[in-house]
């Protein structure tokens, strides 16, 4: 290949052989060509260093990670056997302050339900509470909704209103359209710890809730008679229910933002209320149906 481009400089299969690019009318070698732009290599590919020390960082933090995974795991067995060692155990368990400890930590809370101590549990909380980063708020978050147990239900949103209140707010909110009446509720309670003014109306929306649920067709028999004598058949048709549900929670939602004020259920009294409060506007809101 050498020999080639001395005989002609610009033989281009020959100069790509050995390494070269034209840049700017000149034969450049490609490893001075990338490290003139601050690139370097990295298994055989051409990197930007910020590049290179970002995807460092989140394959250390992987591993660290991973690592907490199997040391929290570990301290935890200890802690339920009860042993001599079981105190220490539970001592550094109560000492992490490390976040990349916190999915370890998120994923015990997750798991542990029925299955670990409400103090445990508690702690797992109060662990995530202080690691303050986002895999902390999701774990806190979802504890805040779907926990049975009311005591670690609180507590998670206890520390979400210290950190994580936008995340808290920007969940729960959908909840409150669900089909499913002990979310609704759910999702009220939580949306209590942090109360907006500005979204009154859609929490007003959520006061009285409609739900539908389906029963599959039976297996009745419908006897029938025409001018071919007569004849059974089996079976039915799929039975809608659509059941219209206040929801207490949602209204102490409202309450807490208007503690004066009581319209009950009644929506469209609040509705005007709140319109009232916000501008002049003497329409009529009720929602179309």
């Amino acid at each position: 290949l050498e020999r080639t481009i001395e005989l002609d400089p610009d033989h281009v299969k020959a100069r790509a052989g050995l390494g070269f690019k034209k840049q700017d009318g000149k034969w450049v070698r490609t490893s001075d060509l990338m490290q003139g732009r601050g690139m370097i290599t990295r298994a055989g590919r051409w990197e930007l260093p910020e590049a290179v020390a970002i995807q460092d960082m989140q394959e250390s933090t992987n591993v660290d990670a991973k690592k907490w995974l199997k040391e929290v795991k570990r301290l935890v067995a200890i802690v339920q056997r009860n042993s001599s060692k079981a105190p220490d155990a539970l001592a550094a368990l109560k000492a992490i302050d490390d976040p990349l400890a916190a999915t370890a930590i998120a994923e015990q809370l997750s798991q542990s339900r029925g299955k670990q101590s409400r103090a445990i549990r508690m702690m797992w909380i109060k662990l995530l509470g202080r690691l303050k980063n986002s895999v902390a708020v999701e774990a806190l978050v979802k504890a805040g909704l779907v926990e049975d147990d009311e005591t670690i239900r609180e507590a998670a949103l206890d520390e979400l209103v210290q950190f994580g209140a936008g995340s808290a707010v920007a969940t729960y909110l959908p909840y409150l359209k669900k089909n499913d009446n002990k979310i609704v509720n759910r999702a009220a309670r939580g949306l209590s710890w942090f109360p907006e003014p500005e979204l009154a109306l859609t929490y007003v929306d959520a006061l009285v809730t409609t739900h539908k649920t389906e029963q599959a067709p039976g297996a009745a028999i419908n006897a029938g008679f025409g001018d071919n004598g007569g004849g059974m058949q089996m079976g039915g048709k799929k039975k809608v229910f659509v059941e219209q549900i206040r929801n207490p929670s949602v209204l102490s939602l409202i309450k807490v933002i208007e503690p004066e004020v009581d319209f009950g259920y009644d929506e469209q009294a609040w509705r005007e209320y709140f319109a009232g409060k916000r501008t002049s506007f003497d329409g009529d809101l009720r929602r179309d149906p």
